[in-house]
């Protein structure tokens, strides 16, 4: 495989499209830090302004949790026309929330499709730290995958595009999020996700994506 660029109907993902992060945005302000926001909790899956590139970014952090971002951010490329109705709602704050709960579900879709032996790798690895004591809250990676999907959608039914750095810290404490924050902490197990072998992933679902 050619792993420089996949290229159908004019849309396409290039290597350098794929972006691993190693820390927060700027725009994060300080007090919503203080709330203990991970770096497990950043990512995006779109279409550049070009409207031909696609893009990927997820977390250089934990792995099974930069796994999860990974598959949800998947399932936000090209959205539009795997659903055409993702945008029916006038309200914008409507629109996102259906299209996080159609990234969520469409994400895992996606990689069960295209690459079931990503999934696999991630029950067994998972399943073997269950069993040195790891990840106490949950019993299986789909578990986890579920659980902060949902609870994504939480926080994104609360924010709105037009709130100001201290509004989101108000709303986010407003539902206690410290707490989904120490939850992913407490459920870390240590190790960081291996960017070449992510990266390999993310292309090769991305262009078989493409040309669906």
């Amino acid at each position: 495989m050619n792993f420089e660029k996949i290229e159908q109907n004019k849309i396409e993902i290039k290597k350098e499209n794929i972006i691993a992060l190693d820390e927060l945005p700027k725009k994060i302000s300080s007090k919503i830090r203080s709330l203990g926001w991970p770096l497990e909790c950043q990512g995006s899956g779109r279409m550049l302004e070009d409207g031909k590139n696609l893009q990927v970014r997820y977390p250089h952090g934990d792995i099974f949790y930069s796994w999860n971002v990974i598959i949800h951010e998947l399932g936000h490329l090209m959205q539009e026309s795997a659903n055409p109705n993702i945008n029916a709602s006038e309200d914008e704050a409507e629109r996102n929330i259906e299209r996080e709960k159609d990234a969520f579900i469409r994400g895992m879709e996606r990689v069960k499709k295209f690459r079931p032996d990503v999934l696999e790798k991630l029950e067994s690895n998972f399943s073997s730290f269950k069993k040195k004591g790891k990840i106490p809250d949950f019993d299986s990676f789909s578990e986890l995958y579920n659980d902060f999907n949902e609870n994504n959608l939480i926080i994104n039914g609360v924010l709105r595009p037009e709130d100001s750095q201290e509004v989101i810290y108000k709303k986010l404490k407003s539902i206690n999020i410290s707490d989904f924050f120490r939850k992913i902490e407490i459920n870390k197990i240590g190790i960081k996700i291996e960017k070449e072998d992510a990266n390999e992933v993310i292309f090769d679902i991305v262009g078989k994506i493409i040309k669906e």
